[in-house]
């Protein structure tokens, strides 16, 4: 289905609240902001608009408020997602050793990738760097445009192989030494 603006709000609350705690710290929030290259202000807008009690935390609660939403429904809904180990209905898996939760994060790169670059060898670049940038090195990423065939070595655990749209991402990992 159509991913909305409140998916996009709640996706990104649990990718910064890395342990699960149901708040996020400033620290976690400055994490995010570095890892996806944005503004210096992210961090102070965020707990401006959501740290209602100026704890300097933002509690999911707080969050939700904002948003207007029921934060137990949220929570519920989010764990759901996760138990029920589905990819987005665009993904056609044509190859993988990797776990979902991998694959997730990898799809989400692939889809910021193709949304900021317009040409493949920047999103191939892109993608490359951030997989680097947020699951060690040493990454591999070839986009293919029609048949292929490969045979390459990676880390155990570290393949994906996936059609999105008109293109095939063959993202791997070796070993970074």
């Amino acid at each position: 289905g159509a991913v909305t603006m409140t998916d996009a709000f709640i996706d990104a609350y649990f990718a910064i609240d890395t342990e699960g705690k149901g708040e996020i710290t400033s620290a976690q929030l400055t994490r995010y902001m570095r890892q996806n290259n944005y503004d210096e202000a992210f961090v102070r807008k965020w707990l401006k608009l959501f740290d209602s009690d100026n704890s300097g935390t933002i509690t999911l609660d707080e969050y939700c408020q904002t948003l207007g939403l029921e934060a137990k429904k949220v929570k519920a809904d989010y764990i759901a997602k996760m138990r029920s180990g589905s990819l987005p209905s665009d993904i056609t898996v044509i190859s993988s050793d990797m776990t979902l939760e991998l694959q997730l994060r990898i799809i989400e790169i692939v889809r910021d990738g193709q949304r900021l670059n317009s040409m493949e060898k920047d999103m191939a670049k892109y993608i490359k760097q951030q997989c680097d940038a947020k699951m060690e090195r040493l990454w591999h990423v070839v986009i293919i445009n029609g048949q292929f065939w490969c045979w390459y070595s990676h880390e155990p655990g570290y393949s994906f192989i996936f059609r999105l749209g008109k293109y095939i991402f063959c993202i791997w990992r070796t070993p970074g030494y």
